[in-house]
């Protein structure tokens, strides 16, 4: 789901000049997150440990900055440079 949104906001940006920035922003905290729940299914759900929960919150973060830095590039006059 995430790459096929990544995929189309990529095409409407080449295409029409436009792109959805919640798409862009979110697109890569899913596939990052959803790549942590395959890569290991036995730490998926609610974190019961603090080692569970801070590894949470780097992939949280992880997956923000991904998306920070795909809307820089979508959009590079977004945050103001």
């Amino acid at each position: 789901m995430a790459i096929a949104m990544q995929w189309y906001n990529l095409y409407e940006l080449r295409e029409k000049g436009t792109y959805h920035f919640k798409a862009a922003a979110f697109a890569p905290l899913l596939f990052i997150g959803g790549l942590y729940s395959i890569l290991f299914p036995s730490l998926a759900g609610k974190p019961e440990t603090a080692k569970q929960k801070v590894l949470l919150i780097v992939v949280f973060v992880v997956g923000l900055a991904t998306g920070a830095v795909d809307v820089y590039f979508m959009d590079p006059g977004f945050f103001g440079f």
